[in-house]
């Protein structure tokens, strides 16, 4: 048996939030120990260790450390309180808005395996912001309304114009002749 075969090196650990696979059982001479993170999480240090000769791994056992998002600014006219006062994966964050104003979005978001925040930050308003924009849009539609029904309304009054136009007589100045009852025949039954 060579010397460097009954070489071993100190065990390694499991990292926490993450895989270890080597890739010959033990911790003999030249077994390479792979290291991998779970989603969420990221690898401080080498993926990679392999066994010397002189009992030691190539580098320190690295750690899985938690993916961070980034610092959530404060929110205009509210505040949001953390799970996680360093806000890394998995933390949630929930938003309130001071009194007299209400939010528009969803009230909480929380630190994805990529490290972005879900969803995008909501908004606190006031009351009457809101009422404002409510009633410009009503007025905004009202406006329309009463343009779209004026324009009906001259389209409707000059087909009725066109209309009488074709129904009058060719000769619209001669007098009826049956305005007292009588024919066009020239009889009359008068004495």
């Amino acid at each position: 048996m060579s010397k460097e075969t009954a070489v071993e090196c100190p065990p390694l650990s499991l990292p926490e939030n993450g895989d270890l696979n080597c890739s010959r059982g033990g911790w003999k001479f030249s077994t390479i120990c792979r290291f991998k993170c779970h989603p969420g999480f990221v690898l401080n240090g080498s993926s990679d260790v392999t066994c010397e000769a002189n009992r030691t791994w190539t580098d320190p056992q690295p750690v899985c450390s938690a993916v961070k998002c980034p610092l959530l600014s404060q929110l205009v006219n509210g505040s949001h309180s953390c799970s996680e006062e360093s806000q890394i994966f998995n933390s949630t964050c929930h938003f309130k808005c001071h009194l007299g104003f209400f939010m528009i979005g969803s009230s909480t978001v929380t630190c994805a395996a990529n490290g972005d925040w879900t969803g995008p930050r909501p908004v606190c308003t006031s009351y009457k912001q809101a009422l404002l924009a409510v009633a410009g849009c009503g007025a905004l539609s009202s406006i329309f309304c009463i343009c779209f029904c004026c324009m009906k309304h001259q389209k409707r009054k000059k087909l009725a114009q066109e209309r009488s136009v074709l129904m009058q007589p060719e000769d619209a100045t001669s007098p009826s002749s049956d305005v007292d009852g009588g024919s066009t025949n020239g009889n009359s039954l008068t004495p």
